[in-house]
């Protein structure tokens, strides 16, 4: 396998691992209390954060050659778009 391959899987598995670790700490956190409104809307903010959050990774991954201030456009608009039909 070449050396380019090896580094292309290593940043895929790495990339992998920093979801599968951001969503179970968003899944952890539901799973704590919340019986009250106030906790529910807290649990309910933090899962948005961490969706922006797993967002701004793909377009950082799918379009590596964009700058940062061009992937913050990219998710404004994201956040923006209305609701698709899927």
């Amino acid at each position: 396998m070449k050396k380019g391959r090896l580094g292309f899987v290593a940043a895929r598995k790495r990339r992998l691992q920093l979801t599968s670790m951001l969503l179970d700490d968003a899944l952890d956190r539901v799973a704590r209390d919340v019986q009250t409104p106030q906790a529910k809307l807290l649990a309910a903010l933090e899962m948005y954060d961490e969706g922006v959050a797993l967002q701004r990774l793909t377009f950082q991954r799918r379009f590596p050659e964009l700058r940062q201030e061009e992937i913050e456009l990219k998710l404004n608009g994201w956040l923006a778009r209305e609701d698709e039909a899927l």
